[in-house]
């Protein structure tokens, strides 16, 4: 589990959408990226998860720490090439 904070958004999304190609990691298969899906926004082009997350923070009564770092989305990887996840 990892959490995030605003300014890390953008990355992971690029990141996660494969929108750059990958120097450090050779193994990366880009003719099975077409296969990868989002299990919230299924038939949504083009999301802006930033966007997305400060709408719902600001709707639920989210506010600012004094710091003006809020917590960010947590994400949950699972490599389902492995037979277990603990």
């Amino acid at each position: 589990m990892l959490k995030f904070k605003n300014a890390d958004l953008k990355g992971l999304q690029i990141h996660n959408e494969r929108g750059k190609e990958s120097h450090t990691n050779p193994d990366i298969d880009e003719s099975r990226t077409k296969l990868n899906y989002d299990l919230l926004h299924q038939h949504q082009q083009m999301i802006d998860d930033k966007s997305i997350i400060n709408e719902h923070i600001s709707k639920n009564g989210g506010n600012e720490a004094r710091d003006s770092e809020r917590c960010r989305p947590v994400l949950f990887v699972h490599d389902f090439s492995q037979p277990r996840i603990f």
